[in-house]
Order: structure tokens, then C-alpha cells, then sequence
């Protein structure tokens, strides 16, 4: 989706948004950290806080909380995308099972990081 199209994407959540109702986004943040794994799954744009704030603002919604949701992974994957560049970034996308210990620990992170 462009940038262009997100707005009209905002415009229609307040559109058919209850008053008082509340709208949860999760979009990738950071163009710069585009990978393999964003042409994989047809990711078009990375978004900052500000453009989904100014964005929000824009369809007529009032934003409660702006935040980079996996902030604890952030160092992470800055240094996974690195890397990929250095040695040549896979076509594919880097998605695929995990391990079960390491899907609960990173389930625990996101849990923490969303309500602690």
C-alpha cells in the first residue's frame, strides 16, 4: 500500500469508527530498515511515528499513544539487517518457524513491552 493509500485507509477507520471506539495499528516502522523480508511480503512503506501521528491527525482521529512497540528487539534488528546487507540480502523472506523456547521468550518481551 503507498503512503497515498494509507491515508485513504485512515480516512475510512474514521469513517466506520464508533464514537468513542479505539483503533490499534501495528505497521513496520523505519523504511531504512528495509530487508528481503519486506519485498517478500509486498511491504511498501515503513512508517515513523510521526508520519502515523500526522496521518491520524490528518483522517480526523486523535491519537492516545505513539510508540515503537518492539523497542527492546529495535538494536537487534538494526544489526540483522546489517548484516544482511554485508553479505547480500536473501530473496526470500526471513520468516519461518522458530524454535519454541525462543518463541515464548520473545513472547514474554512483547508482553512486557506492551503493558511495563
Amino acid at each position: 500500500m503507498e503512503v497515498a493509500e494509507g491515508q485513504a485507509v485512515l480516512h475510512e477507520f474514521a469513517r466506520v469508527l464508533q464514537p468513542g471506539g479505539w483503533l490499534l495499528l501495528r505497521l513496520p516502522a523505519h523504511n531504512w530498515l528495509r530487508g528481503a523480508h519486506d519485498t517478500a511480503v509486498q511491504t511498501r512503506h515503513r512508517y515513523t511515528c510521526r508520519e502515523v501521528r500526522d496521518g491520524l491527525i490528518a483522517a480526523g482521529l486523535k491519537p492516545v499513544r505513539i510508540t515503537y512497540a518492539n523497542a527492546l528487539l529495535f538494536l537487534p534488528a538494526v544489526l540483522w539487517r546489517l548484516t544482511q546487507r554485508c553479505v547480500g540480502a536473501r530473496a526470500a523472506s526471513d520468516v519461518r518457524p522458530t524454535p519454541h523456547s525462543l518463541n515464548a521468550a520473545l513472547k514474554a518481551v512483547s508482553v512486557w513491552n506492551a503493558f511495563g
